[in-house]
């Protein structure tokens, strides 16, 4: 991974807006000349880091998932950045919006919608093999055309095969980590629910009809009965 001077990043980042950053620092740049810029922080000695930078890592997911026919970034840079210990990944933004800001601010009729082809997106990334461990409404892309992006891809695992129930039934889970998008579900629950069966019963889960629709309605139950402050593993 090239190395890149303290010069060369203040360059990178010239009038960028800051999106999103914590308490050790900034992690993502919108850049005005359409790119965003992303670091990475080590956060442990011993971690998969180590043998797989999560800069790299980003980069070959993206690639990964264009080569399948999964919207995603495109990589243009990855680099190390010398005097803020961290890494780095350049790629041009993507057009849309976050699912979660179009579910807040669009009319229901909108975001019922948009929820029900989510849901489609979603099983499509699923047959597909891809298991998106970050899998919540503000990594989902509402895109110009109707389409849909995965953004934030760091955390993806790549399968031969659809997969099953029980990494089907993680990713459910982990979308209902957030209260807002819990909220959202709950909502517009049938549409969800709809989109998502019409794509993963034309598919590998046809013959899990049953287990499939019985999973879904009992995590509509476990939503209803979530606390506010409730997060999901």
């Amino acid at each position: 991974m090239k190395s890149i001077s303290q010069p060369e990043f203040i360059k990178r980042i010239q009038g960028a807006s800051l999106l999103e950053s914590d308490s050790r620092g900034p992690k993502v740049y919108d850049v005005p000349d359409g790119n965003i810029v992303k670091l990475f922080r080590v956060k442990r000695r011993v971690s998969s880091n180590l043998w797989s930078p999560f800069a790299k890592r980003f980069a070959t997911h993206a690639e990964r998932l264009g080569q399948i026919g999964l919207r995603s970034v495109v990589v243009s840079e990855v680099a190390w950045v010398e005097h803020l210990q961290r890494q780095m990944v350049v790629y041009r933004k993507l057009e849309g919006v976050p699912l979660r800001h179009v579910l807040r601010t669009a009319p229901p009729e909108r975001a019922k919608e948009c929820l029900h082809g989510a849901a489609r997106f979603i099983a499509e990334v699923q047959e597909k093999g891809v298991f998106f461990r970050s899998f919540h409404f503000g990594n989902i892309l509402v895109c110009p055309d109707g389409g849909y992006a995965l953004i934030d891809v760091l955390d993806v695992w790549f399968k031969r095969s659809p997969l099953g129930l029980w990494r089907r039934r993680r990713n459910l889970r982990h979308m209902s980590r957030y209260r807002e998008d819990r909220k959202a579900l709950l909502t517009h629950w049938d549409a969800f629910r709809a989109g998502y069966l019409e794509v993963a019963l034309a598919g590998s889960m046809q013959r899990y009809e049953a287990r499939l629709a019985a999973d879904m309605d009992a995590h509509r139950q476990r939503l209803v009965t979530l606390p506010d402050d409730a997060r999901s593993r």
